[in-house]
């Protein structure tokens, strides 16, 4: 994965050239994360992956204007962990 960006794709490609999971129960299961993922977060949650980081929304009061955001006045952010942080330097 050279790219800047990373799609849900990529990532069940890459999941999948290293185990020998089927590749339709990848998806499942990368597809129900990530939709556990933001029905806990609209639940007001945040989201927690220890080795990871955090994600949570927080008030966006910069925002410009036409920009799409929900809920409304709120931004996802994430925040990494130091672990991370520190194997990136």
């Amino acid at each position: 994965m050279s790219k800047l960006e990373v799609t849900k794709t990529d990532l069940i490609d890459e999941i999948c050239a290293g185990t020998t999971v089927p590749r339709s129960l990848l998806r499942v299961v990368v597809t129900l994360v990530f939709e556990k993922m933001v029905e806990q977060l609209n639940a007001g949650r945040d989201v927690k992956i220890r080795g990871f980081g955090t994600f949570k929304w927080v008030d966006d009061e910069g925002r410009s204007k036409g920009a799409v955001v929900y809920p409304p006045g709120k931004k996802l952010r994430f925040v990494p962990s130091k672990e991370k942080l520190k194997t990136r330097r």
